[in-house]
């Protein structure tokens, strides 16, 4: 039987909702992403190679 990813686990603990935190927290405690909570918006913070925009500001809602 294969590992469980640790997305995997969030989306069976606790949905979409969990999986979506899960896939946030990680980029943001390294340094790779800066959330700014009271405007709602996410930033890159540092790219290190890794699959995604080389900059950009995405805002929820």
């Amino acid at each position: 039987m294969d590992k469980l990813s640790t997305y995997k686990v969030a989306w069976l603990v606790g949905g979409a909702e969990r999986a979506a935190l899960v896939t946030l927290v990680a980029p943001a405690a390294d340094g790779r992403l800066d959330i700014a909570y009271k405007r709602q918006r996410v930033k890159v913070a540092r790219i290190d190679g890794s699959i995604g925009p080389s900059s950009g500001t995405w805002t929820a809602g």
